[in-house]
């Protein structure tokens, strides 16, 4: 490289007293053409400012797609953890932005990592209520669903705690365990929802619900699942009988017809 081109370098890499660089303030504002002008003057995708923040945390916080996808196409390393031990992903989490969640993984970013906290972008997006973005991470991510944070807590007591009882549902649906104690020995049941005003009694029946429900759900998957199978066992033997069958009229055909020629023949030789 250079002199020339390592002076530009540090340029377009200059740090605020903050450590941001121009390639941070373009993607937190969603200036999508200030930020593919600086990637080709080869701006550092991966710098970090003074909180260990990158270009690419600051958009998948914000939301803006098209930033992550270019920042993520010029090597973004979706696994880098700010000073508070938190990812592009969390961040994605917290925000509830579906698509980004959905380009990070496709990226490679470790779904479970966790922030100084112990918690994960699971037990985040669990107790942000965002459903769609903890089935995401259930499904497509293949997210552990048992971490315990800290506190010894899962993302089922984080819900719980935030009274996010369609995300305990779920969680129980697809095979959290909701018998996990945290540090203070207390199950999902236990968790109380402190910003409902309803009684730790009345929020026990509520959270036992929502367990119930995700129960009977899994339950009734597994029955359609194991339905579903036996049919198609079915089906399957009853093409193998009837494919059996073709042959054995085949082999009653084959066999007729050299009777009948052994009996021609026969006739020929009489006469």
């Amino acid at each position: 490289m250079s002199i020339l081109n390592e002076e530009s370098k540090k340029h377009v890499d200059h740090q605020d007293s903050f450590g941001n660089t121009a390639l941070m303030i373009a993607a937190n504002q969603g200036d999508f053409l200030k930020v593919k002008s600086l990637l080709e003057q080869k701006a550092d995708v991966n710098k970090q400012d003074k909180y260990g923040q990158t270009a690419l945390v600051f958009a998948a916080f914000s939301g803006y797609q098209d930033i992550v996808d270019i920042l993520l196409r010029y090597k973004a390393q979706p696994d880098i953890q700010t000073k508070f031990g938190q990812t592009a992903l969390m961040k994605a989490a917290f925000s509830n932005s579906h698509h980004i969640m959905s380009l990070l993984v496709q990226a490679g970013a470790n779904v479970d990592l966790q922030c100084a906290d112990g918690r994960t972008a699971l037990m985040i997006a669990g107790q942000c209520n965002n459903l769609k973005i903890v089935q995401y991470l259930a499904e497509q991510g293949k997210a552990n669903l048992n971490i315990q944070n800290q506190d010894g807590r899962t993302a089922m007591h984080l819900a719980a705690e935030k009274g996010c009882l369609m995300v305990v549902e779920y969680l129980t649906k697809v095979g959290a365990d909701y018998n996990i104690k945290d540090k203070e020995g207390k199950v999902v049941y236990d968790i109380a929802d402190r910003t409902s005003g309803a009684s730790a009694e009345k929020m026990r029946e509520l959270v036992e619900a929502a367990v119930k429900r995700g129960l009977d759900a899994a339950a009734a998957l597994k029955a359609e699942k194991e339905a579903q199978e036996q049919q198609e066992k079915e089906k399957a033997e009853a093409a193998e009988e009837g494919e059996e069958g073709t042959k054995d009229e085949e082999l009653r055909g084959t066999d007729s017809a050299a009777t009948d020629s052994s009996s021609a023949a026969v006739t020929e030789g009489v006469a």
